[in-house]
């Protein structure tokens, strides 16, 4: 594991991060408030990744996280920009509130197929180019999901989506 904190407020200018195949969890705040060169890649050994983990880490390119992941924290990749699109695979079961709020990605929004509820915030002012498509295993989209977000693209929504909350889509450009 990657205890909490870890490396919080680290400054590494001319480094990329690279977690080791070996990592199962990713602990609370592990690195918040960092700054690393290049983008991340979530090996797929990591089963947890906790609140707050990547809050504020100064990425540069494309945040990819593998299959295997189950759980993402609340605000876990919260005020962040990355490259390229994002892809939440099916293996993740449980995302906490906010977990990707005011981040932007410039190409497309996937979500698992395992999830039955978006929580509230999750996608609170964040930006996305390209396709949005709530998955059929979604019930509930909670309040403000993706409000006050940068969208540029088409949204389609499941199926089987019976709650919509407050303020879930208001307020994007």
């Amino acid at each position: 594991e990657i205890s909490e904190y870890a490396f919080a407020g680290s400054k590494f200018y001319t480094s990329e991060l690279v977690i080791p195949e070996s990592v199962e969890v990713i602990k609370d705040n592990a690195f918040i408030d960092s700054l690393f060169i290049g983008g991340l890649e979530i090996p797929g050994n990591v089963v947890e990744i906790g609140d707050s983990a990547f809050n504020g880490v100064g990425f540069t390119g494309e945040l990819v996280i593998s299959d295997g992941v189950k759980k993402i924290g609340s605000i876990a990749f919260a005020n962040n920009e990355f490259t390229g699109g994002l892809i939440i695979p099916n293996s993740v079961t449980t995302m906490g509130y906010a977990a990707f709020s005011e981040s932007g990605f410039n190409g497309t929004l996937t979500l698992s197929n395992s999830l039955t509820t978006i929580e509230n915030t999750m996608f609170w002012g964040s930006g996305f180019t390209g396709e949005l498509v709530i998955p059929d295993s979604v019930v509930t989209i909670e309040d403000g999901a993706f409000s006050y977000g940068d969208w540029n693209g088409t949204l389609t929504l499941g199926k089987n989506l019976v709650t919509i909350g407050n303020y879930a889509f208001s307020d994007n450009n």
